[in-house]
């Protein structure tokens, strides 16, 4: 079964939630944190993309052929140099910087965080604007599939490991934590049940409304059902649009009211839901 060590909240955040975070985010989409974060990972190549087995049986890991939504968006598997477009992303959706003393420590909660699920990606899909800019992003598990990005491992270890040098660092490594050993808690009743994951899914505001989430969502499952994976979770919490889950078919299989709101002050309540394929 998939492992939740790698979990990060899914869900397309609201229109509100997203729009008021990306405005009070910063421009610097490529502060020294990330930019060290893409250089460590420049040597790895889209080869990284190896054979796997899912199930009982045993084939090649599929790779999604490019192709472009009408005159709208090019939807393509994702690469390594997209890692600084899913930081950024991940922080516009979910962090509000009015709960970090600088951008420096927004960033660097932003590299823990995606480095936490990043090691286990096996699949990924962007949505591709026409001036190159990442409108959305799909990123998941499927049992048996080996990782895209294999160097993540040493990458996060030793993130970790420099991060807990610095009173910020482990405080920021203490929510990290405290958020996966949250997500464990929903993951238990469950685990037995499922074989793939949806790890992180992220739709721009801008980019809302116009069936590119969807298009990213069928293209997961069409990924899970290649594979011989019929049955797949995701967390995602109140301050997504939970809904779009719920409108899917998909079963709302835990809750935890009150939770610790992670990148932001206050609290919110955690979801596990379930699909089957």
């Amino acid at each position: 079964m998939v492992s939740s060590e790698n979990q990060k909240t899914a869900g397309i955040p609201t229109a509100k939630t997203a729009s008021a975070s990306a405005k009070a985010t910063s421009a610097k989409a490529t502060s020294a944190t990330i930019t060290s974060l893409a250089t460590a990972t420049s040597a790895a190549t889209e080869t990284s993309r190896r054979q796997g087995t899912a199930g009982p049986s045993s084939a090649a890991t599929s790779t999604p052929a490019p192709h472009r939504m009408g005159s709208g968006p090019l939807v393509r598997p994702v690469r390594e140099s997209d890692i600084p477009a899913i930081a950024r992303l991940d922080r516009e959706a979910w962090y509000d910087p009015s709960s970090f003393d600088d951008d420096e420590a927004m960033h660097l909660t932003s590299r823990l965080d995606i480095l936490r699920y990043l090691p286990y990606t096996t699949y990924g899909e962007v949505a591709q604007g026409q001036d190159g800019s990442v409108l959305g992003i799909t990123l998941g598990v499927a049992d048996g599939e080996e990782p895209l990005f294999p160097r993540m491992r040493d990458v996060r270890d030793e993130s970790r490991a420099k991060a807990a040098q610095s009173m910020r660092g482990s405080g920021i490594l203490r929510a990290v934590d405290h958020d996966i050993e949250l997500n464990e808690r929903l993951l238990a009743p469950v685990r037995h049940r499922v074989a793939g994951e949806l790890q992180l899914f992220i739709v721009t505001p801008q980019a809302q409304g116009k069936g590119i989430g969807g298009r990213l969502f069928r293209g997961f499952l069409e990924h899970l059902r290649s594979r011989g994976v019929s049955s797949y979770f995701l967390y995602t919490d109140s301050e997504c649009d939970f809904g779009f889950y719920d409108a899917h078919g998909l079963e709302r299989a835990g809750e935890l009211r009150n939770a610790p709101a992670f990148g932001s002050d206050g609290t919110l309540d955690k979801y596990i839901y379930v699909g089957n394929i």
